[in-house]
């Protein structure tokens, strides 16, 4: 009887232990992720002068390099292609993450791609916008 005493008064000393102590969190409290989100990219997100490639700027409100982007559906599926996303700072929307991709040939003029975009620490997806009105200064 005095063993099973010892041992669930040690079990509950490490429980309260353990609860007592501070844990790291996974977020911090002024931060609340949000998932990935699905976008959609028409013709308007072609560049202006080479309609091979496609820049479009999504604001997240995130400064953070870590983003990831998968493409769904597409109108042009061709090998080839060059996709990537990187973080960037618009003077009118802020901060949040550029989508490129490069084709090895011009788009169709019914061009549209659905893409799966993510940025750790994203606030919100807002709704993609052409490289140039964004004023993104390595847009060019």
């Amino acid at each position: 009887m005095k063993i099973l005493t010892v041992v669930v008064a040690v079990t509950l000393l490490a429980c309260a232990v353990t609860v007592a102590l501070p844990h790291p969190k996974a977020w911090a409290e002024s931060e609340v992720p949000v998932g990935a989100a699905s976008v959609n990219l028409t013709t308007d997100h072609l560049f202006p002068n080479d309609p091979a490639l496609v820049r479009a700027f999504i604001p997240t409100g995130s400064k953070s390099v870590k983003c990831m982007a998968t493409m769904n559906e597409t109108t042009f599926a061709t090998m080839g292609s060059v996709f990537f996303c990187g973080e960037r700072d618009s003077p009118v929307y802020g901060s949040g993450v550029m989508i490129t991709i490069l084709y090895p040939a011009a788009a169709p003029s019914n061009y549209a791609t659905s893409l799966t975009v993510w940025q750790a620490g994203a606030r919100q997806y807002g709704p993609p916008v052409a490289c140039t009105t964004a004023q993104i200064p390595d847009c060019m």
